[in-house]
């Protein structure tokens, strides 16, 4: 049994466990790539790439921000269940990337929408995605202004990040990840073979 090390970042404090094995399966079959790579998830990488080689990253909490948001807060209340409207959350992700300064309004307005206008579940859930999404985008703008962006992630929310990049004028391409994991564990599988 082998176990493949993560990636530590020390002067700028992180870590990353797992995506540094699906950045190798990336860039075996792309290796003249520039840019910078975002792995969607519970906690959201933003990785710039380089010469071969991971050169920064940084990790968002999105996911685990909008999980605890919607079942730990107030907005719990109205949010507790439904489906992920991917239209209603591009149209919030958007529009918190525009104002990312009104985020935590925003978080109280869904509350008063659900009890002044009885917005269902779905919909909250969806503006709430959304929001979290469209600020962390708001704050990775360093990473994917005028790059070469890979979005690795599952369908329905990397279509999220693709459309907000989209609306700034960056093109991105998606990925998906369990296919870049298993092509970086074969990658590994092959070095460890020829050693």
């Amino acid at each position: 049994v082998r176990i493949i090390p993560g990636l530590k970042q020390s002067q700028i404090p992180d870590i990353m466990r797992g995506e540094e094995t699906q950045i190798l399966g990336f860039l075996h079959k792309n290796p003249d790539f520039e840019g910078v790579m975002c792995f969607t998830g519970t906690h959201t990488k933003w990785v710039k790439i380089g010469g071969g080689e991971v050169i920064f990253f940084e990790t968002f909490m999105t996911g685990e921000m909008f999980d605890v948001l919607s079942n730990h807060s107030i907005i719990k209340f109205a949010a507790s269940s439904g489906k992920i409207n991917m239209n209603e959350a591009k149209e919030a992700a958007l529009e918190i990337f525009n104002k990312p300064h009104k985020f935590s309004s925003h978080l109280f307005k869904l509350r008063a929408n659900n009890l002044l206008n009885h917005s269902p579940a779905t919909e909250t859930r969806s503006r709430l995605s959304g929001y979290t999404i469209g600020l962390e985008i708001a704050g990775s703008r360093h990473f994917w202004l005028e790059n070469n962006v890979i979005i690795v992630g599952t369908d329905p929310v990397a279509e999220i990040y693709s459309e907000v990049l989209k609306k700034q004028g960056v093109k991105s391409r998606i990925f998906l990840s369990n296919e870049l994991s298993l092509n970086g564990l074969k990658v590994t599988y092959q070095s460890l073979l020829n050693d």
